[in-house]
């Protein structure tokens, strides 16, 4: 039956501990996630894998970051995959202007608010809203 699919995450940052965090609060909200470190593997798991939304940094090193991953699914995916930014940039900054202008589901100032992020990807989702 359709309705109990898990939605899958595509969580994306070089922040190992963000990483763990996330995938462990994402998991017990009912979530099955795959983590990737940099933009390269999230590009790779892109394109072998499903996902029903993307959470992305914006900038990691390895020379492909949140912008390329997100430009990626814009041209790969043209239903289009609810997608949302994370950064440390804080509003004003032209990283978090550009993030905004692209018409993405969500952009986050770190540090994220676990239990903001959960409800916005629930909503996304379609799954009930926990508290």
């Amino acid at each position: 039956m359709e309705s109990t699919r898990i939605p899958r995450i595509l969580f994306v940052d070089d922040e190992l501990d963000l990483l763990d965090l996330f995938s462990k609060r994402l998991k017990r909200a009912g979530f099955e996630v795959t983590v990737a470190s940099n933009g390269r593997g999230a590009i790779e798991f892109l394109g072998t894998q499903t996902f029903d939304a993307v959470v992305c940094d914006i900038n990691m090193p390895g020379g492909v970051n949140g912008f390329d991953v997100f430009e990626y699914i814009r041209s790969q995916f043209p239903q289009g995959l609810p997608f949302i930014f994370v950064t440390g940039h804080g509003e004003g900054t032209p990283e978090m202007t550009r993030a905004l202008s692209l018409g993405v589901e969500g952009v986050y100032s770190k540090p994220i608010s676990s239990k903001v992020l959960i409800t916005h990807l629930q909503r996304i989702c379609g799954m009930p809203v926990t508290d």
